[in-house]
């Protein structure tokens, strides 16, 4: 938007008020969250190599995890017992987020849907996979 130009202290220098600019890209959580492992893969050697080894842990741990869950369900249980099987998954994917939330210092302050349970239109093991994309940022 066009404002007077000694509305702003940094004037003509300013790249926001008085000039044509792009506007910043608002990305939602995943976005950011697939920006900044990207960042980190990036710079990750020039990095100590304790701190790669936490930031891995970070990526990999969750992703693992949740990859032995999936192939578990996958390969031991018969198609209506997983179904029954990554719907009680997916509370406990629930209850562990609320509790994080509700640990939060600025928890008052933050809002957002409840990740609500699945609907009859996806089955909990489609929605399982989405949650896991989702959780691990992939």
């Amino acid at each position: 938007p066009l404002r007077p130009e000694n509305s702003c202290k940094h004037g003509k220098d300013c790249d926001f008020c008085h000039q044509q600019h792009d506007r910043p890209k608002h990305r939602g959580q995943r976005g950011r969250h697939a920006l900044q492992r990207r960042q980190y893969i990036e710079s990750r050697e020039n990095l100590p190599e304790e701190l790669r080894r936490n930031v891995d842990k970070i990526y990999d741990v969750p992703h693992q995890a949740l990859e032995q869950v999936k192939q578990k369900l996958q390969n031991e249980y018969h198609p209506r017992e997983r179904e029954a099987r990554a719907a009680l998954v997916l509370e406990e994917i629930r209850e562990i987020g609320e509790q994080a939330h509700g640990a939060r210092p600025d928890s008052t302050r933050l809002r957002g849907a409840r990740i609500s349970p699945a609907d009859n239109t996806n089955s909990s093991v489609v929605e399982l996979d989405g949650r896991c994309k989702w959780l691990v940022g992939t």
